[in-house]
C-alpha cells in the first residue's frame, strides 16, 4: 500500500547559477532554459526556468554591465550637460535682463572698476638705436690727410683765405644749432677715422667752391649732390638733396649752380660710411663771387643747412625746384684773378 513512500523523498527544485543553465537532451537550442536539481538520493531532474524569471535575470545582467561602464564617459556627459545649461541660462539672462536691474547707486560704485578695466596702459616705447639719433657733419678739408699727415686747405684765395676755414666756421654753427634742438651731432674731419662704417640718420659734408674768376658768367651760387653709385639709400639721398636745395636757397637767397662734378657725386666719404646712412655734399658758394656772404655771414649759411636737414629728418616733402640750365665747363684750368678789393 505504501510503496511510493519507500522510493525516498521527492526532488526539491534548486535555482542554479546562470552559468549552470543547459538545454535538455533531445531539444533544440531555442528551448527554454532548464535548471538541474539533485535530490538527496543522487537522482537529478531538469526543471524548466520560468519565462518571467528569465526576463528578470536578463535585466539584472544589463544593469550590472551598465554599472561597469567607463567613469570618464560619464564625466564627459555630465560636463556637456552643465555647459549647455550654463550657456542657455546666460543667454536668457542677457536678453531678458532689464536696464534697471542694477540701481544707480550700484552702477556708480562699479564705475571705478569699469574705468580701471577699460584703461589701457601706454605701449612700451622701443628704444631708438643710437645711430638713428645721430647726425654727422663733415668739415670739408679740415684735419690732416692720412697719407701725408698735413692739412689740406682746399681752395685758397690770393689773400690767404682758405676753403677749410670757411667750411669750419659754418660746420661749427650747424653742430651748435642742431645740438640745441636735441640732436646728437658729430663734427667730423675730412679724413676722420670714424667715417669708416659710420651710421647716422644723415651725413652731410660741407665745402665751398673755387676762389677763381671764371671767364664765364654765373660763377655764383651753391650746389648739392647725392652719392652717384649707392643704391641702398638712394631714395633718402635724393630727398636729402631736395630738402637742402629748397631750404638753403630760401634762407640765403642764393641761386642754385648747375655744375655738379664727379668730385661731388663720387666723394670719398660716400664709399666709407655705412650703406644705410643717407648722405650728401654741399658747396656753400663760390669763394670769389660769393665771398662776402661766405666770409661774413656764416650764421646765415648755417641756418640754411640746418633748415634743410630738419626738412629731411622730419620727413617733410620738399617742393621740387625747376630744372636748371647746365653750366658750360672749361677744358683748361681757369686763370686765377685777384680777390675783390685787393691790390
Amino acid at each position: 500500500m505504501h510503496k511510493a513512500a519507500d522510493q525516498g523523498p521527492l526532488p526539491i527544485p534548486v535555482e542554479a547559477p546562470d552559468e549552470s543553465v543547459a538545454a535538455p537532451a533531445g531539444q533544440g537550442a531555442s528551448a527554454a532554459p532548464v535548471i538541474q536539481a539533485t535530490a538527496a538520493g543522487g537522482a537529478s531532474a531538469a526543471i524548466q526556468e520560468d519565462p518571467a524569471a528569465a526576463r528578470a535575470r536578463r535585466r539584472r545582467e544589463r544593469r550590472a554591465r551598465a554599472r561597469h561602464a567607463s567613469p570618464l564617459l560619464n564625466m564627459i556627459q555630465s560636463l556637456m550637460v552643465v555647459a549647455a545649461a550654463a550657456a542657455l541660462i546666460a543667454t536668457i539672462f542677457t536678453f531678458w535682463t532689464p536696464a534697471s536691474f542694477l540701481s544707480d547707486e550700484t552702477r556708480e560704485g562699479l564705475r571705478p572698476a569699469y574705468a580701471t578695466l577699460s584703461a589701457q596702459s601706454p605701449p612700451t616705447p622701443i628704444p631708438t638705436p643710437i645711430w638713428m639719433r645721430r647726425i654727422g657733419i663733415v668739415s670739408g678739408h679740415w684735419g690732416p690727410h692720412p697719407s701725408t699727415g698735413r692739412s689740406d686747405p682746399g681752395a685758397v684765395c690770393p689773400d690767404g683765405l682758405t676753403e677749410a676755414e670757411v667750411n669750419r666756421n659754418v660746420a661749427q654753427l650747424v653742430v651748435q644749432a642742431l645740438s640745441r634742438r636735441g640732436y646728437d651731432v658729430d663734427l667730423l674731419d675730412e679724413w676722420d677715422p670714424r667715417l669708416d662704417g659710420y651710421q647716422a640718420s644723415v651725413l652731410l659734408s660741407i665745402h665751398a667752391d673755387s676762389c677763381h674768376q671764371f671767364n664765364l658768367p654765373g660763377a655764383t651760387g651753391f650746389k648739392v649732390a647725392p652719392p652717384a653709385s649707392r643704391t641702398s639709400a638712394r631714395a633718402d639721398d635724393l630727398r636729402l638733396r631736395d630738402c637742402l636745395l629748397q631750404r638753403y636757397q630760401a634762407v640765403t637767397n642764393m641761386p642754385v649752380h648747375p655744375s655738379i662734378t664727379r668730385d661731388m657725386t663720387e666723394y670719398h666719404s660716400f664709399n666709407e660710411i655705412s650703406e644705410v646712412t643717407p648722405a650728401g655734399i654741399i658747396e656753400l658758394g663760390f669763394l670769389y663771387e660769393d665771398r662776402d656772404l661766405l666770409e661774413n655771414r656764416p650764421d646765415l649759411l648755417a641756418e640754411g643747412i640746418v633748415q634743410g636737414l630738419l626738412c629731411f629728418l622730419e620727413q617733410t616733402v620738399p617742393t621740387p625746384l625747376p630744372e636748371l640750365t647746365p653750366w658750360p665747363t672749361l677744358e683748361s684750368t681757369p686763370t686765377p684773378l685777384p680777390s675783390p678789393g685787393l691790390s
